[in-house]
């Protein structure tokens, strides 16, 4: 390997990466543009607090544009009505939190200055509401919940003849349902461009008549293609096309996001669903 690259690969530890990053920044304080040093060290102060709060916890934020039914697959995934939805207009005016796991997850909501919090699991009211509108749209389990086989190799061999055994594991989750991102109201958007980097992962809610928007793909998705974010984009509202027509703006959308650069920050390909319908949500969860 050449040994320029090779000394450009990080090693050691999260810690140890961002000391040499710090004591980097020191070193190249008469060089390194002040614009440069301001982002660098804005960003390593804020991985560096997010790295002290709750590691138990993956904090995702639901983002999209007005009308592209982001709050009602918020709700979906939720498994339970948390936020206001609406067809015409946009409702989500602060962030809605729901969060699985109470623990820990205060002094990181503290952090997100995030002030609305539904906790689904401590509230029977809201439980009572999950089970009587449970449908074919949400899984059975809570979104914080993975069902996976027994590890071993006799269970796997097992499950290949479908008599294996499996576990439930849970974790920490904390969803967001952001304020719309193209809202006429200027402290929505700066929610919304906050939030973008403070959240662990991206779920970009887009939908069929407004996936090519410009407001979108110039202000959001494209700058983001230097920042390493994970993300998850989908196509909602799926049953508003005929079905041929859903491969089609899938294809039309992917070409959007590999010319954005985000491709290789997608968790997954960009897929359809429907909030409304249940159709693609469980992959979703």
């Amino acid at each position: 390997m050449n040994s320029s690259l090779a000394s450009a690969t990080p090693r050691g530890s999260f810690e140890e990466r961002a000391l040499r990053l710090h004591d980097a920044l020191g070193l190249g304080l008469d060089v390194i543009p002040d614009t440069v040093q301001e982002t660098a060290s804005a960003t390593l102060s804020r991985v560096m607090e997010r790295r002290q709060l709750s590691a138990e916890h993956t904090v995702i934020g639901f983002f999209g544009a007005t009308g592209s039914g982001k709050s009602t697959l918020f709700n979906t995934i939720a498994g339970m009505p948390l936020a206001r939805t609406a067809v015409t207009r946009p409702t989500t005016s602060e962030i809605q939190a729901a969060i699985w796991g109470r623990d820990g997850s205060e002094e990181l909501l503290d952090w997100l200055k995030i002030e609305h919090r539904v906790y689904p699991e401590e509230n029977e009211s809201i439980r009572q509401i999950r089970t009587q509108t449970q449908n074919s749209a949400a899984d059975s389990a809570a979104p914080h919940e993975i069902v996976e086989p027994v590890p071993g190799m006799w269970n796997k061999l097992k499950t290949a003849v479908g008599r294996g055994q499996t576990r439930t594991r849970s974790g920490g989750l904390i969803l967001l349902d952001l304020p719309d991102l193209d809202s006429v109201a200027h402290h929505h958007r700066e929610q919304v461009e906050r939030m973008l980097s403070y959240v662990d992962v991206l779920v970009w809610v887009l939908d069929p008549q407004k996936y090519a928007d410009a407001a979108v793909h110039h202000d959001f998705l494209a700058p983001l293609s230097t920042r390493g974010h994970r993300m998850v984009c989908v196509l909602n509202q799926a049953d508003t096309l005929d079905s041929h027509e859903v491969p089609q703006v899938l294809d039309a959308l992917t070409e959007l996001l590999e010319a954005d650069g985000i491709t290789p920050l997608l968790i997954t390909a960009p897929f359809a669903l429907s909030a409304h319908t249940g159709e693609g949500v469980s992959a979703l969860r």
